[in-house]
């Protein structure tokens, strides 16, 4: 990725406010600024947005997502790459998570390394489906030929926090969980860990690879996740995660279902 990718990769995350947003702006009384690296509205916007979004989920009794991303060893690739090498990862990984947010969440530079997506009108399961389907997006394909992932940690209100301060509070530490237990991950606050004494994302025992699951297996867990949506995962029994990915001509929806406790993901 050269210097006018990069431009074009910052190009495209900024696209994400829309007319209506700077019309909000204006009868805000405030103007949003960006981070020149990424293309990503900026810590400050982030403050300032944040209170108004709490205070309107305050109002109409509604839920308000927050999700903490913060991009795993990050420093080894500043320290061997290089900075603009560095800076060149932070406006791809910006481009795919506005990718993902698209109509459906804000996001922002919140400093250095990490970034943060502001979720109105979505709970906890929902707030945490989406931060899954942002992993895997960061993780699918390499960039600029390095293998990059991230960990995110959840919070919610009025589920988990209480305030501003509070949401921001619980969503960085589980933000820090993740990569306790093992990076590339997504933790919310509270969330209960996989094995009592475990600090990693170290399974029991070796999960079954996608591969091997039968085709049994797999339609059921379809009918399962369309039925209930909630799916088990055949090595443990936890709850997966999943998300829906409808391609161009593809009738049906495919489903992408990951264990956060054993590491299994399968799509179907």
């Amino acid at each position: 990725m050269d210097e006018s990718d990069r431009s074009s990769c910052a190009n495209q995350a900024r696209r994400q406010l829309s007319g209506n947003d700077r019309q909000h702006q204006v009868k805000a009384g405030h103007l949003d600024s960006f981070d020149s690296t990424t293309g990503l509205l900026d810590r400050k916007t982030f403050d300032a947005r944040l209170t108004e979004n709490f205070a309107a989920a305050q109002s109409e009794n509604t839920p308000l997502g927050l999700i903490f991303v913060d991009v795993d060893r990050f420093k080894k690739v500043n320290d061997e790459q290089g900075h603009q090498k560095g800076d060149q990862i932070l406006a791809e990984i910006a481009r795919r998570l506005s990718a993902c947010a698209k109509g459906k969440a804000m996001v922002y530079r919140y400093g250095g390394e990490e970034l943060v997506i502001v979720l109105q009108n979505h709970d906890l399961n929902e707030t945490v489906v989406f931060a899954e389907r942002c992993r895997v997006a960061l993780e699918r394909e390499p960039m600029d030929g390095l293998s990059i992932t991230a960990s995110f940690g959840v919070s919610v209100f009025p589920n988990i926090a209480s305030s501003c301060e509070h949401l921001i509070e619980t969503a960085d530490k589980a933000m820090y969980d993740a990569k306790n237990r093992g990076r590339n991950l997504v933790r919310y606050f509270g969330e209960p860990p996989p094995e009592p004494t475990a600090k990693t994302r170290v399974p029991a025992r070796k999960p079954p690879e996608a591969g091997k699951l039968t085709e049994d297996q797999l339609r059921e867990m379809r009918q399962l996740y369309f039925r209930h949506r909630v799916i088990e995962c055949p090595n443990d029994g936890a709850y997966m995660r999943a998300f829906e990915r409808n391609e161009v001509g593809k009738a049906t929806t495919t489903v992408i279902a990951h264990c956060p406790q054993c590491g299994l993901q399968v799509e179907f």
